[in-house]
């Protein structure tokens, strides 16, 4: 299950919403007109017992009329105020109800709405993610990367960005570089690149922004990523003696995002074989059935061969992907002539880059 936001915190409970629970029940409305004659009717027998007749009905007759007056007002105005606070306060009890489901369900179909709920309790989004990759004969991809950041409910310093590759041999981070070694500016903020850590794995870093990118703006940027030669497997030998079923190049979501877009271009006249995508939760690598339906119904994955270059790609396009999932292209080589290579390739476990 993926890592999705905390429930949203309860308001100050107000004095309206006293007042809406306090004529939530039919005899509790009751009760409270039944209050409201007891004044006039209190006045009535004074007036009964202290007066002569006309006096009687004269002072009965005007305050009949002050009590449908002012019995009509009163109800209507309680009824405005109650029904206000039992509207907010049933819009309140369904964002509420939206992320418990989403905690116990991470398949609601409600994708939009998690997403504003995500961005409202993180502060930040990447409202839009794109990487668009080209892979080389020697096995190591060149990216580059655009996502635009918004700043929701507070100012925003610090972006991460995180780049591994596992069962990579070698030490990943030596040869990985993610964005530009220098700071560089975009709609007046300079936006700087600082390691944060880094592994045999791969790296991850932080792009600082300096002024703080203000709530309520955004900005757009592009920055290069490159990964180690041998990263990627082009051949079914290299596979195999990694001993992973086929390849794959994925993304795990760590901001509410609202569109993602995934574009791994193959070396002139290379085309893999059964080309196909994924979702995971987890590090198991284990399929989020429910997602991977949603992205079939809605035709998240194609391939297409570019020209003139001849260049084979595969695409991913998900709206709302959700937060914690690894969103995955995947492939096998193609210069295998073994019999059992369609059904390896068929196998639920594969190689996450990227």
């Amino acid at each position: 299950m993926p890592d999705l936001a905390p429930l949203p915190p309860r308001r100050p409970y107000r004095p309206r919403d006293l007042l809406a629970d306090a004529l939530a029940k039919p005899w509790q409305q009751l009760l409270a007109i039944a209050t409201l004659l007891a004044v006039p009717a209190t006045i009535i027998t004074i007036l009964v017992t202290f007066t002569n007749l006309r006096g009687i009905l004269l002072a009965f007759t005007t305050v009949a009329v002050i009590m449908l007056v002012g019995l009509t007002v009163a109800v209507w105005v309680l009824s405005r105020v109650a029904g206000r606070a039992v509207q907010e306060i049933g819009k309140r009890d369904s964002d509420l109800a939206i992320a418990v489901a989403a905690r116990g369900q991470p398949d609601t179909p409600d994708h939009k709405r998690l997403y504003e709920l995500n961005a409202q309790f993180i502060g930040v989004t990447k409202d839009d993610f794109q990487r668009v990759s080209d892979l080389f004969a020697d096995g190591h991809a060149e990216s580059m990367i655009q996502e635009t950041v918004r700043a929701v409910s507070h100012d925003v310093d610090l972006v991460e960005h995180t780049y591994r590759v596992p069962d990579f041999v070698g030490d990943a981070s030596v040869a990985t570089r993610v964005g530009p070694e220098k700071e560089f500016l975009v709609a007046g903020y300079r936006i700087k690149p600082v390691m944060k850590e880094k592994d045999n794995r791969g790296v991850c870093y932080a792009f600082n922004f300096s002024p703080r990118l203000r709530m309520g703006e955004q900005v757009t940027f592009s920055f290069p990523q490159k990964s180690p030669p041998g990263a990627f497997a082009l051949t079914d030998a290299v596979m195999r003696a990694k001993k992973e079923p086929f390849e794959s190049s994925a993304i795990q979501v760590a901001y509410p995002t609202s569109n993602l877009k995934l574009k791994f271009r193959f070396p002139r006249e290379y085309y893999p074989i059964t080309p196909g995508f994924d979702v995971w939760h987890g590090l198991g690598r284990v399929r989020h059935e429910q997602e991977y339906a949603r992205m079939i119904s809605e035709k998240s994955f194609s391939t297409t061969v570019e020209t003139p270059a001849g260049q084979f790609c595969m695409e991913l396009n998900v709206r709302y992907p959700l937060m914690g999932l690894h969103y995955v292209l995947k492939w096998c080589p193609a210069d295998s002539g073994e019999d059992d290579k369609q059904q390896t390739c068929e196998q639920p476990t594969c190689q996450s880059s990227g």
